[in-house]
């Protein structure tokens, strides 16, 4: 006799909808996007976005909220789908304040209460609206499919 069974397939889990300030906590990481701005210039000052283009710069904060020294994970950044990042267009630097540097400069760990802030830059159309939009963070894990998401509400231009 044989019995044939079904993979087990995760339930979705809510996304939490967050405000500035607000923060998410995965496993002793407390993550928490602080504030936006919507400019014309690269963080830093030099450089600008592509013509009918504008950045949109977002700062992120983490927190060691554990007892134990952490590795900050592999994190994913979105705005209504938009990735941040600087592409091979972007004129801007990723220079120390940006998220990746302040927050892995000294190779990735974060010890217990310590924390850092940095920004991630995205590029949307100059006529893009930000009311009702919303950042999301997304947190690959070790286990395969395993994937943690916060989102928080932008307030407008």
């Amino acid at each position: 006799l044989t019995t044939i069974t079904s993979p087990v397939t995760p339930s979705p889990t809510a996304i939490p909808l967050l405000s500035f300030g607000d923060s998410v906590q995965w496993a002793g990481l407390s993550l928490a996007i602080t504030r936006y701005e919507v400019t014309q210039t690269c963080p830093g000052g030099s450089g600008k976005p592509a013509d009918g283009a504008k950045f949109v710069i977002v700062y992120v904060q983490a927190l060691n909220a554990s007892a134990d020294v952490i590795e900050v994970p592999s994190l994913q950044f979105q705005l209504d789908g938009y990735e941040s990042g600087l592409g091979a267009g972007f004129p801007c630097r990723y220079n120390d304040q940006a998220f990746g540097n302040a927050c892995w400069q000294w190779s990735g760990k974060l010890y217990p209460e310590v924390a850092c802030e940095g920004w991630e830059l995205f590029e949307l159309p100059a006529t893009f609206p930000l009311d009702d939009s919303s950042v999301r963070i997304f947190r690959y894990t070790l286990s395969p499919g395993e994937i943690q998401a916060a989102e928080w509400l932008l307030l407008g231009d």
